[in-house]
């Protein structure tokens, strides 16, 4: 395991804590946001996570379904229930 995949942790963990990214990218030393983008991955729990905040009673399984839905062009998926 090389540092490079320790930035993109590091990144990821502060994502995934709130942290804007415009402040990882400044801790990061990145010129361009994009860049950081690249960087800051959420994981699929933590996306589920932030999903089911939203999510009561039975709204919960329709919110799962427009999540996905809204997923569908990317390489993210929801883990299993």
């Amino acid at each position: 395991m090389g540092w490079h995949t320790f930035r993109h942790t590091y990144a990821s963990h502060l994502a995934m804590k709130g942290v804007p990214l415009n402040t990882i990218g400044a801790l990061l030393g990145h010129e361009d946001s994009r860049t950081t983008k690249i960087y800051a991955h959420l994981s699929k729990s933590h996306l589920k996570e932030m999903t089911d905040r939203l999510s009561f009673g039975k709204e919960k399984k329709a919110a799962r379904r427009r999540m996905k839905k809204a997923l569908v062009n990317t390489n993210i998926q929801l883990p299993d229930e």
